[in-house]
């Protein structure tokens, strides 16, 4: 066997090799992602809970979490809702909604955007792109 021989089987060895590896570490990321489960805490049905909850999730010490809806609640002020506030309880039989606020559209603010930030007391502060004197409003939410 000559040298270039030699050289063409040991990068063909090398290669081989290589794509064993990526085809392992591929088999492990699709087992991995196949182990996932995912959950539904809470399905919003447009009223009286809301709708869009576009702006994320808060979680407080005791692990609730705090979120908004951009639209539904309450349909009076606006066509598809001005959105709501809400509440997410752990419990042993999942997940407890507790509709903490429906926005009216008027001076507590109307489709809130953003996530909502907890002070030490338990208020509950967020920011809204409607509502006020029509430019938005910042919020509070006490308990």
């Amino acid at each position: 066997m000559s040298g270039s021989e030699r050289q063409h089987i040991s990068r063909t060895t090398a290669a081989l090799s290589a794509v064993a590896r990526v085809l392992l570490l591929l088999v492990l990321v699709v087992a991995t992602t196949q182990a996932q489960v995912l959950t539904t805490l809470h399905e919003f049905r447009n009223t009286p809970d809301g709708a869009g909850p576009w702006a994320g999730l808060t979680r407080d010490r005791a692990g609730n979490l705090y979120g908004t809806t951009y639209e539904g609640g309450n349909f009076q002020a606006c066509e598809y809702g001005c959105g709501t506030a809400f509440k997410l309880s752990p419990s042993a039989s999942g997940w407890n909604y507790s509709l903490l606020h429906t926005f009216l559209g008027g001076v507590d603010g109307a489709f809130p955007v953003g996530a909502v930030v907890l002070d030490t007391q338990g208020n509950i502060y967020g920011t809204s792109d409607g509502g006020g004197r029509g430019y938005g409003a910042v919020w509070e939410i006490t308990p």
